[in-house]
């Protein structure tokens, strides 16, 4: 008998928005669709007008993002899991809304 080792399954999800300068937290583990114990790499693209992000990482993400436009604005985080027996999952896309900061009037 040959084991077979299960490889981690994620899914693509969009956030609820949070507001520019709140902390961002993503458990990646979160995302997993079939319970398969994982460590996470993480690549990162930012709209323009984001502020505070970094391009890449491992396990989860904790950013203060700042939206310095009068839009809300997308962080997009491409994460890789990889089982502990070393199964590589396909990668899964976790995207965060930020609002922007309201603007008061003089």
């Amino acid at each position: 008998v040959v084991p077979v080792n299960s490889a981690p399954v994620g899914s693509a999800t969009t956030l609820a928005a949070i507001c520019s300068g709140d902390l961002l937290t993503i458990n990646p583990f979160d995302y997993i669709s079939n319970g398969v114990v994982s460590s996470y790499s993480w690549t990162a693209v930012y709209d323009a007008g984001l502020t505070g992000g970094i391009a890449s990482g491992n396990g989860a993400i904790n950013l203060i993002l700042n939206n310095t436009s009068t839009a809300a604005l997308n962080a997009t985080f491409t994460i890789t899991p990889t089982s502990t027996d070393g199964c590589v999952g396909t990668s899964y896309v976790v995207t965060a809304v930020i609002d922007p900061k309201p603007a008061g009037v003089n």
